[in-house]
């Protein structure tokens, strides 16, 4: 069985285009589970009008009171009764072929438990030319990250440098959240439903990807996240890594990885910290066999930048 798990709040504007996009694919879903958190628009009226016009099943559910972004999330996946749950957003468009795909990729790479895609970029009024470059991964997913990724330490790249895998294109097998909820990794304020589906998946290098846009992601000035440019601050990752994400690893080798990463931030704030990083060359090697010259450069190179930065 696949499910949707689509959250809306005041979506009216966009709202008809994306369940259509949904209702047509060449793969049919079995479900579409909203939760709306409390929108005073049309959204529930528009939603409504289009779930009597089709045989696939639309449960709505109004909230009592405002849930939050990755409340509300957490919320409808709980209801999905699918083994594979899409997230959607209110305002983007998937492309016709999209469940087809990701689903193909489920049963080609069973030990697989989610993944994330690229997107077209469009404007409020679903131009792509507007939006330059106008795919997804020029701003959240670069090269540098995906060969780290695929050589096997995919924790890696989420833990030293912020989510790359946007939650509008993501899909997941149920298991991956069975009595392991994302408010977890959330609770603290500081990242989204996203990233925490995406570290528990990455912890056991069972994160996929699919190098190709299955959704048009619309950047208008009324969505809740947009795009991220830069980077996050040394502060900001090691306050995520160590609240946020290493009290809630289950795989001993990752809870060590993210420790080391923390290490290594810290080292890079450091005046001699390049001696505390060399020094632990073994450390390296043993958590990230052949990537670990990457790795090791990479946060020398960071290292500089942060002294320069100060001087």
């Amino acid at each position: 069985m696949l499910s949707v798990a689509l959250c809306t709040y005041n979506g009216e504007r966009y709202i008809r285009e994306q369940l259509e996009s949904i209702l047509n694919q060449t793969m049919p879903v079995d479900e579409i589970v909203v939760c709306d958190d409390g929108s005073t628009d049309n959204t529930l009226q528009v939603i409504g009008t289009i779930a009597s016009t089709t045989d696939i099943k639309i449960n709505v559910f109004r909230n009592e009171s405002q849930l939050g972004v990755y409340n509300n999330f957490q919320k409808a996946i709980d209801i999905c009764r699918g083994e594979i749950i899409f997230l959607s957003d209110q305002d983007d468009v998937w492309e016709h072929g999209k469940v087809e795909t990701i689903i193909s990729y489920f049963n080609d790479n069973k030990s697989i438990q989610a993944i994330f895609t690229d997107a077209l970029l469009i404007d409020q009024n679903g131009e792509p030319n507007k939006i330059i470059p106008n795919n997804l991964w020029s701003y959240h997913f670069n090269k540098k990250d995906k060969k780290i990724f695929d050589n096997g330490i995919q924790l890696e790249p989420f833990l030293n440098g912020g989510n790359h895998a946007t939650g509008a294109t993501m899909a997941f097998r149920k298991e991956l959240v069975l009595n392991r909820p994302i408010t977890n990794i959330c609770q603290y304020g500081e990242v989204l439903h996203d990233y925490a589906l995406a570290i528990y998946a990455a912890e056991n290098n069972a994160l996929g990807y699919i190098d190709a846009p299955l959704i048009r992601y619309r950047i208008h000035n009324g969505q809740t996240c947009g795009l991220i440019r830069g980077h996050a601050t040394i502060d900001y990752q090691m306050y995520v890594i160590n609240t946020c994400v290493i009290p809630y690893l289950k795989n001993p080798q990752a809870v060590e990885i993210a420790k080391f990463t923390s290490y290594r931030l810290r080292q890079t704030r450091k005046v001699h910290g390049w001696l505390g990083i060399i020094r632990n060359v073994r450390k390296y090697r043993q958590l990230y066999n052949k990537t670990a010259l990457k790795i090791l450069c990479t946060d020398i190179s960071t290292w500089c930048k942060t002294i320069i930065g100060r001087l």
